[in-house]
């Protein structure tokens, strides 16, 4: 028995280690927002870009950007269980905006693939060799072909309690790439072969 209590407190993490770990990590990730911020706004004086940074009330801009739209909406989505989003994407589908939306297939993508706010909504999975676990990890949004949302930020009840940021670039360039990806990703190219994709709706 002493073996092995002995041997848990060499390789299992105290609270305190864990602790420390985290603190670690915030400490990074806070230096990380601020060195976005600075680079940002180094964009913004240069007029290379019309780019904005959030990494506060991140939820209520978001739905702010989607309200904007007037055409389409694609999104796509490691985990989106934000209720508030959820209401504002099926509001807008009603008023006639063409929303599509690809989210990772995970038990916790559950409610918005039964509840499903778009047009048409696409869960995607991952094969691979590998022992670990992969995912369809994306977290942007493309506005009418002219807007983009990135970031670290899960579109989740529970995002708005980490320290996340997202990033708004106002640049139809850009949008192009990121619709190419998305493109990429829905339509399940061959490019993609080693996606799974499922559709759980067709158009209304």
């Amino acid at each position: 028995m002493k073996f092995l209590i002995n041997l848990f407190a060499k390789y299992l993490p105290t609270k305190d280690t864990c602790i420390l770990e985290l603190r670690r990590k915030i400490k990074d990730l806070t230096q990380e927002n601020e060195e976005l911020k600075v680079e940002v706004t180094i964009l913004r004086k240069e007029g290379h870009l019309n780019i904005d940074l959030y990494d506060d009330n991140i939820e209520d801009k978001i739905i702010e950007h989607l309200q904007k739209a007037q055409k389409e909406i694609c999104i796509a989505m490691a985990w989106l269980t934000s209720v508030k989003i959820i209401r504002t994407l099926s509001l807008l589908r009603d008023k006639g905006i063409n929303i599509k939306i690809i989210v990772d297939k995970n038990r916790n993508n559950n409610y918005v693939r039964n509840y499903n706010p778009g047009n048409i909504l696409k869960t995607v999975s991952l094969t691979n060799k590998s022992k670990y676990p992969s995912f369809m990890h994306n977290k942007y949004c493309i506005i009418d072909n002219s807007v983009v949302i990135d970031g670290s930020y899960n579109w989740t009840r529970n995002a708005k309690y980490n320290l996340e940021h997202i990033i708004v670039i106002k640049e139809a360039s850009i949008a192009e790439m990121y619709r190419e990806s998305f493109d990429k990703i829905f339509n399940n190219p061959k490019y993609f072969a080693n996606y799974l994709i499922e559709e759980n709706a067709i158009n209304f």
